[in-house]
């Protein structure tokens, strides 16, 4: 049978000291990972141990664990509530507070929705968070200069269609997109977690179709066989 842990406020105490203690000795240092990436074993293992799994969002996991829907704790939070706010001092103090807060969240609201439309800030972003092209976008980017394809790079954010930015864009007025994909971010059968369907390939194509674009999908792994490559290319350019 096994034996209960009681946990003091004196352990918890010590253990959140030990915590601070070492995240301090930490300040400075690179991370141990940095650097290393995880062999084609450990990326199987993990795709295969995820594979079927949905991960649940935050606003889902808290609507199914959120404590606020504990009658108990409630209950508890309300009386607490209810007593703080009988004093005057605090409700002076509170009043405002809850005043400010409410119209801080409605212009935070008002000026995220409006600015993630802006294409110049997608543009911004994009620049900040991402290292543009990528090792298989200057692939392609060789390729399409090699054998002078009629298509310039615009994953740097340098053209929006509807909150996404392809890839390639031809220059001759065709209308045709080039996208490279990684198989661990879009490929559902390859992916660590369920892929949704706007970043699949059809789900892509679809959009792109929309706005009279046709769109080609080439995956990072079939530049093994550079031929095969040039020769889908080609296929694309005569449709």
């Amino acid at each position: 049978m096994s034996k209960s842990i009681n946990i003091t406020d004196k352990d918890r105490e010590r253990r959140r000291q030990q915590m601070t203690a070492l995240n301090k000795s930490r300040i400075g240092k690179p991370s141990y990972n940095k650097g290393k990436h995880p062999s084609e074993i450990t990326i199987n293992k993990i795709r295969l141990g995820n594979l079927g799994k949905k991960s649940p969002s935050h606003s889902q996991w808290m609507k199914e664990n959120n404590p606020q829907k504990n009658p108990k704790v409630k209950e508890n939070t309300r009386k607490t509530m209810e007593l703080l706010w009988q004093n005057e001092e605090y409700r002076k103090k509170a009043l405002p507070n809850i005043v400010a807060l409410g119209k801080r969240k409605n212009k935070k609201f008002k000026f995220t929705t409006e600015i993630n439309k802006d294409p110049e800030f997608i543009k911004k972003r994009l620049n900040g968070l991402l290292k543009r092209p990528t090792k298989p976008e200057q692939k392609l980017i060789e390729i399409i200069q090699k054998h002078n394809f009629p298509f310039i790079y615009t994953g740097n954010g340098k053209v929006i269609i509807e909150n996404k930015c392809p890839d390639f864009v031809d220059n001759n007025g065709s209308k045709k997109i080039i996208e490279v994909f990684g198989r661990t971010y879009h490929d559902p059968n390859k992916a660590f977690k369920e892929v949704p369907f706007h970043k699949t390939e059809q789900g892509t194509i679809e959009h792109y179709k929309k706005y009279g674009f046709s769109c080609l999908i080439i995956w990072e792994d079939e530049f093994q066989n550079e031929q095969e490559t040039i020769n889908k290319i080609n296929c694309f350019l005569k449709s």
